[in-house]
């Protein structure tokens, strides 16, 4: 029985994968002056983190943005998506995890901690960004990562946004009682 699971959640972290990967893709808005994207990964991140597991949706969201990155050029950013992403899930559902110990788990306490998540993937990406741009650029080194976390953040905003009614739509199908009701 736990074979046929652990097949299942592969399966779905490959599907989901491969259907962020389409459109982190192909609905990317480019940052000014070529440092990155705006994207809609972490929509899938941080819904899959709740209707799933975070490991599911960090994999997901990972795998799927990194070859997003190496498709659209941005291969800099590859390996740091990967981790950044799967740490992006991890957190927002421990986060909405240990403020759920006390009056279980509710929208309010997810969409909290996908916007903490959020600015936390923000604040990530400044590593990335610092190692490719800090050779040769001094005072404008602090605009542009400026100018980077705050585009990330508004990533991060949004697509909280999208995953809270992500969830309240798909929630109920995912978490069902043995009666048929949802546990909500």
């Amino acid at each position: 029985m736990k074979q046929h699971q652990l097949i299942y959640k592969i399966v779905l972290t490959a599907i989901f994968a491969s259907l962020c990967y389409v459109l982190t893709t192909f609905v990317s808005i480019p940052i000014f002056g070529g440092s990155g994207y705006i994207n809609f990964s972490d929509a899938f991140v941080f819904s899959l983190a709740f209707l799933i597991n975070p490991v599911v949706g960090g994999l997901a969201g990972g795998i799927a943005s990194m070859l997003s990155d190496l498709t659209l050029g941005y291969t800099q950013y590859a390996v740091f998506s990967l981790i950044i992403k799967f740490l992006e899930a991890n957190v927002a559902y421990l986060i909405c995890y240990l403020m759920s110990k006390k009056g279980g788990f509710n929208y309010v306490k997810a969409m909290i901690s996908m916007v903490i998540a959020g600015f936390f993937m923000a604040g990530c990406y400044l590593i990335p960004d610092w190692i490719t741009y800090a050779s040769g650029i001094d005072t404008s080194l602090s605009a542009l990562l400026l100018t980077n976390f705050a585009f990330n953040s508004l990533q991060g905003l949004v697509n909280s946004c999208i995953a809270l009614v992500l969830l309240r739509a798909m929630y109920p199908l995912f978490h069902k009682d043995k009666k048929g009701k949802t546990n909500l």
